[in-house]
């Protein structure tokens, strides 16, 4: 479910497996992105900035992954 807020664009996702989910969206983004033919893309219209830009979103801070690596044991 995509809905809109105040300055920004919320995306909700159901899943069983978020974290395995999230992993598996964010692998085909980057080989989306990787298998682009720069030749074919228009470049008035970034779209591959748009989709970097789409995936640094994604991420989690760094606080929230130092807290899921001790979650984990793992830190």
């Amino acid at each position: 479910m995509v809905r809109f807020e105040k300055d920004k664009i919320v995306v909700e996702i159901p899943s069983m497996f978020p974290v395995a989910d999230w992993l598996e969206r964010v692998s085909d983004l980057v080989y989306a992105i990787g298998a682009i033919d720069k030749d074919r893309v228009d470049n008035d219209n970034d779209c591959i900035y748009t989709l970097c830009s789409l995936i640094l979103e994604m991420m989690p801070e760094e606080g929230d992954v130092l807290e899921m690596l001790r979650a984990k044991g793992l830190r």
